[in-house]
């Protein structure tokens, strides 16, 4: 018989708070990734504390248990990745998955202003079927569908962490039409921007 935990989480709900780069530090979370190591009793015992101190947090909801339970998650994962690293070395991507992660990489430096998959199958060299399909095979998502993620991640955040209005955030998020953008928001997370704003 095994004992465990599970830490469920979304990547918004990391992102909303940490840049974008830390993520791909976590490359073992990734859906077709499946790593296992061990650890020492004083590293199970000090997981275990961390994630005793996120049941309380999660349990209670008091002020600013997001942010304190993001920081849990954060200092967990760290120490997670060092276990990674030290067992395996850095995680060795295959060609795909480089691919992947320069896909990423690209769509947080461009996504205000590309939102066609074109764009970036052209800058890595590949047809826009076969960024498609490593797309479908590495992140269980289609490239549109994960551009359009970045999109909204950056929305949450902007709705999150600033005083700004809907309208400074959508022309900041490159919409010329602010209707669209509410629409657009609400197809991806049921609600409007200011439904979720005011729900955070």
């Amino acid at each position: 018989p095994v004992e465990g935990c599970v830490v469920l989480f979304t990547e918004a709900f990391f992102k909303q708070r940490y840049n974008t780069e830390v993520i791909h530090y976590f490359n073992f979370l990734k859906c077709n990734q499946i790593n296992g190591f061990v650890l020492t009793s004083d590293e199970i015992e000090r997981c275990i504390h961390l994630i005793e101190l996120m049941q309380v947090e999660y349990d209670t909801a008091k002020l600013g248990a997001r942010d304190v339970l993001r920081n849990y998650l954060n200092i967990l994962l760290q120490m997670l990745g060092r276990q990674i690293t030290k067992n395996f070395g850095f995680v060795q991507m295959d060609e795909k998955e480089e691919k992947i992660v320069a896909f990423e990489t690209l769509v947080d430096e461009n996504y205000k202003e590309r939102r066609f998959p074109s764009f970036y199958a052209e800058r890595l060299n590949i047809s826009v079927n076969y960024l498609n399909r490593i797309c479908r095979e590495k992140r269980a998502l289609s490239c549109g569908t994960l551009i359009r993620n970045r999109i909204v991640l950056e929305a949450e955040r902007l709705l999150y962490h600033t005083f700004k209005t809907i309208k400074e955030i959508a022309y900041e998020l490159g919409f010329e039409n602010v209707p669209y953008f509410i629409t657009f928001f609400k197809a991806k997370k049921g609600q409007s921007p200011e439904e979720f704003r005011k729900n955070q």
